[in-house]
């Protein structure tokens, strides 16, 4: 039982995409109609697939393809750009241009990161904080309208309200896990791995909450169909 749970917890970066992509594959055209928030739901359970797989079986992969620091890095790329842009497109969020601009500044700054500064096959931390930089200024965004907004129904955004406050909840730990990453990695290991493993947990907490979101999405569309064919 406990090297299950152990199996259990070093997949934890895999296993939540389960409810999401059952969800998807569950519902009518569900990959249709969940849009954008399919490609990132796709694209990250590849990745975080990839990566678990290549830490647990490293050994039995070619030499070139044991390091997975480029799969992390390339995950936080697809969440900062695919979640950001789902944020941005919602409609009553669309007069605020700080939201377009920060996916082109963030681009920019891919570009002089990984040219100057980083490598792409080592875990860019400068990526991961400006990540959490951006999708926290997004679901802030988000929020502070709602509360500012006498007009918005709350009913009507439980959707992605769920998906922010998942998204939210776990940039909010992941900044401070990857800004101070590689001097607690040197200074404290077994700190640095208990942190880490925080982030983790608040990354299933997330995935988890976007298949909820999803959920509620789907009834709420159906429930429209239902009222307007009566």
């Amino acid at each position: 039982m406990n090297q299950l749970l152990k199996e259990i917890q070093r997949w934890l970066e895999v296993w939540p995409y389960l409810l999401p992509v059952i969800i998807l594959l569950a519902t009518p055209n569900g990959i249709r109609k969940s849009g954008i928030l399919g490609w990132f739901i796709a694209g990250g359970f590849l990745l975080s697939f990839l990566s678990t797989f290549t830490w647990r079986y490293g050994a039995l992969l070619p030499e070139q393809l044991r390091n997975n620091n480029i799969l992390y890095n390339l995950n936080s790329i697809l969440r900062t750009l695919i979640c950001g842009y789902f944020i941005a497109r919602l409609s009553f969020l669309a007069s605020y241009r700080h939201l377009y601009w920060s996916g082109w500044l963030f681009t920019g700054f891919l570009l002089i990161n990984f040219i100057f500064f980083d490598s792409v096959f080592l875990l860019s931390t400068r990526l991961h904080a400006a990540e959490s930089i951006v999708l926290l200024t997004a679901c802030l965004t988000f929020f502070l309208h709602l509360v500012a907004d006498d007009e918005v129904r709350l009913r009507q955004l439980a959707a992605p309200f769920i998906f922010c406050a998942g998204l939210a909840i776990f940039e909010s730990v992941s900044f401070f896990v990857y800004l101070f990453f590689y001097p607690n990695l040197t200074t404290d290991y077994k700190l640095s791995k208990l942190v880490f493993n925080i982030s983790r947990y608040s990354y299933a907490f997330f995935i988890i909450m976007t298949g909820i979101s999803l959920i509620v999405q789907f009834r709420m569309e159906k429930s429209k169909k239902t009222a307007s064919a009566l």
